[in-house]
């Protein structure tokens, strides 16, 4: 039953990323605002994560100590697979549409390494967090 938490709770997160990511773009808060484009980083590494956890509980019920971490280091890399594959994506787009787009000047595009690297810590930091409350939730008071 907590994996529903887990798993709603997930995608409750990831549809209000896709909701704010409409608004961002329609009232330019990825330029306005500095740290907007690395809080959603953050809220889709903690929204994927707790979806993906979610769904490992499926497979793994009552885990021991040794599946848990698995799922946990499994979880993560995927994550963090997914946010280097969006980055890959944000970076073509921008090379790509950059001229077209009215709201992106030059120093608006892709900013290179420094941005990369943000991006992918916020969604370390986010799948981490989700992780935290896995623990929290399902096993707080086991000790396998």
């Amino acid at each position: 039953m907590r994996h529903y938490f887990l798993l709603f709770g997930g995608l409750a997160v990831l549809i209000a990323v896709g909701y704010l990511n409409v608004l961002a773009f329609r009232f330019s808060w990825y330029w306005l605002i500095w740290w907007f484009d690395l809080m959603m980083h953050f809220l889709g590494g903690l929204g994927l994560g707790l979806v993906l956890l979610g769904l490992g509980v499926l497979r793994f019920p009552t885990p021991v100590w040794s599946e848990r971490r698995q799922l946990l280091v499994g979880v993560i890399g995927l994550v963090i697979i997914i946010g280097l594959v969006w980055e890959m994506f944000e970076f073509t787009t921008d090379r790509r549409l950059g001229n077209h787009l009215v709201v992106k000047t030059p120093d608006k595009l892709q900013q290179g390494a420094a941005d990369t690297a943000t991006d992918l810590l916020s969604d370390l930091i986010g799948v981490t967090v989700a992780a935290g409350v896995f623990n929290l939730i399902l096993w707080k008071n086991k000790t396998t």
